[in-house]
């Protein structure tokens, strides 16, 4: 196993040098407090000053200013550049690479509740948020889909506001929904982050690319924020990926 030292160039535990450079106790402090990559890093940076400098290593003048400069070197201190030496412009960094979707703001926190009128009543006690409380028959003359196939569930739903930030607690009342598996996965809790989608299908196409699928998907015609709109939702895996959190993303189109 190779042995290691606390290099003083790099101020971490890096390689050491097999042997030390040279005998004497010069040599002996490099061998106890220089990296082998610091060490290595100096001979080429030497052997520059060397050539360019054109300096003769028979001169007792020429072997101090190298030993200065390496004293430097390992104390990160500004050295001296071979004359006419350009250093190499640092690589580019890469482009920041495309989100795979640009999602929009965020629309609401969606909290899964065992008792909404509880909670809600218990929110506004306590905080000062008012909600509104309303329940949904989900399925009945609709898409409703869950995992891919059609199915049934009753929601009662409560909104609230604090300051910019909209909550959403959210009780199943019947069926089996993605909120259901939270609550029996890890009690009561925020339970999604939903964002706004300009486009629904190519959004919920591009992450289905990469290997994300829809836990729940939705449709149909309510009042929002005051107008008569069509919503579109639709609930995503991304607590197999996430840590517990699901991404659910939301279209709103204003109807005539």
């Amino acid at each position: 196993m190779s042995r290691t030292v606390l290099c003083r160039k790099y101020q971490r535990e890096m390689e050491g040098l097999a042997t030390p450079p040279f005998p004497g106790p010069r040599g002996q402090r490099i061998f106890d407090t220089v990296s082998r990559q610091a060490w290595q890093e100096w001979i080429a940076h030497q052997t520059l000053l060397i050539n360019e400098r054109r300096l003769n290593m028979m001169d007792r003048t020429a072997r101090a200013f190298l030993e200065e400069e390496m004293e430097k070197f390992f104390a990160n201190e500004s050295v001296a550049q071979a004359d006419g030496y350009v250093p190499p412009a640092p690589a580019a960094s890469p482009a920041p690479r495309a989100p795979v979707v640009k999602l929009g703001p965020v629309a609401h926190i969606g909290l899964a509740v065992k008792d909404c009128n509880k909670t809600a009543e218990f929110y506004t006690r306590m905080f000062g948020i008012e909600f509104t409380i309303d329940d949904y028959a989900m399925g009945e003359g609709m898409r409703f889909n869950i995992d891919g196939k059609p199915a049934r569930a009753r929601f009662r739903a409560a909104f609230g506001k604090s300051g910019a930030v909209s909550i959403e607690l959210v009780e199943v009342l019947e069926g089996e929904t993605p909120h259901t598996r939270f609550l029996q996965k890890h009690g009561e809790g925020m339970q999604h982050l939903c964002f706004y989608v300009e486009n629904m299908e190519e959004t919920v196409a591009a992450l289905q690319a990469e290997g994300f699928r829809a836990t729940l998907d939705y449709e149909f015609e309510t009042t929002y924020e005051g107008k008569r709109s069509r919503i579109q939702e639709t609930y995503l895996n991304t607590e197999e990926h996430l840590g517990g959190m699901t991404i659910q993303l939301l279209q709103v189109d204003a109807l005539p």
